[in-house]
């Protein structure tokens, strides 16, 4: 072992990451809110659309990130090497 770290946990990095694939995923989805809103032209709309779609899934899914917020799972990088034997 030549070296690790352990990457801190960040609550607020996680919920914004998490709800922006929460998005995603339903873009997916044919017909959806947020496939229509990925289809609008006008980038301020377009802005403004996605900006209102993040608060609706932040509002639905808040009651689970408050439960994740418990589990603060740190991630770890971990450098191994080989010993060259003789």
């Amino acid at each position: 072992l030549n070296d690790f770290k352990v990457e801190e946990f960040n609550f607020i990095g996680m919920s914004i990451q998490y709800i922006h694939y929460r998005m995603l995923k339903k873009s997916q989805k044919n017909g959806s809110f947020e496939n229509r809103i990925f289809q609008i032209k006008n980038q301020f709309l377009l802005r403004l659309m996605q900006l209102i779609s993040f608060i609706i899934n932040l509002c639905i899914a808040s009651p689970l990130l408050i439960n994740k917020r418990a589990w603060k799972g740190n991630s770890q990088w971990v450098y191994f090497t080989k010993i060259k034997e003789i």
